[in-house]
C-alpha cells in the first residue's frame, strides 16, 4: 500500500507544479480573455471553462489546481453577466472531478490499478464513456434549472 500511496503523493506534488506553472506563465488567463474577447454569452463561457478546466484536470490528474486557477476569476465573470459566484463555480467544480476522474495519473486511479494489477489506461477506458455522459448532464443541469 505504501508503493503505491508514495506514487499518489508524487503524482499529487507533479499535478500542483504544473498548475502553479499555468497560472504563472499566463495560460489559464490567456484562455479566458481568448473566450471573453469573442463576446461568449454566461452558458456558453460556462461551457468553454468547463472543456478547458477538464481538459488541465485530465493532463494533470490533478482537479484541485486547474479550478482553484479558475475560482478566483470566476467571480468578476459572474458579475459581469449578472448572476450568482456560486452558479458559474459549481458546475466548474464538477468538471474539475471528471476530468481527474478520466486521467490516468490521478493518484486514486494508480493506487486502484496497481493493487487490482491491471493498467491504469484499462481502468480510465471502463469509465470515459459514463463520464461524458456526465458531462454533458452537468452543462443540461446547469443551462435548464441553474441559470435563469
Amino acid at each position: 500500500m505504501g508503493k503505491y500511496f508514495a506514487v499518489v503523493v508524487t503524482l499529487i506534488v507533479a499535478g500542483q507544479v504544473f498548475g502553479k506553472g499555468l497560472t504563472a506563465i499566463g495560460a489559464v488567463n490567456a484562455l479566458i480573455a481568448g473566450a471573453e474577447s469573442m463576446g461568449l454569452g454566461v452558458m456558453s463561457l460556462i461551457i468553454v471553462m468547463g472543456i478547458i478546466i477538464g481538459i488541465i484536470a485530465f493532463l494533470m490528474g490533478s482537479g484541485n489546481a486547474p479550478f482553484y486557477s479558475f475560482a478566483s476569476i470566476a467571480p468578476a465573470i459572474a458579475e459581469k453577466f449578472g448572476v450568482h459566484a456560486a452558479d458559474v463555480l459549481l458546475p466548474l467544480q464538477t468538471m474539475t472531478g471528471f476530468g481527474r476522474t478520466m486521467s490516468p495519473v490521478t493518484g486514486g486511479i494508480v493506487a486502484v490499478a496497481g493493487m487490482a494489477g491491471v493498467s491504469p489506461f484499462r481502468v480510465v477506458k471502463r469509465n470515459m464513456v459514463p463520464l461524458l455522459c456526465c458531462c454533458v448532464v452537468n452543462f443540461l443541469v446547469v443551462y435548464l434549472f441553474i441559470l435563469p
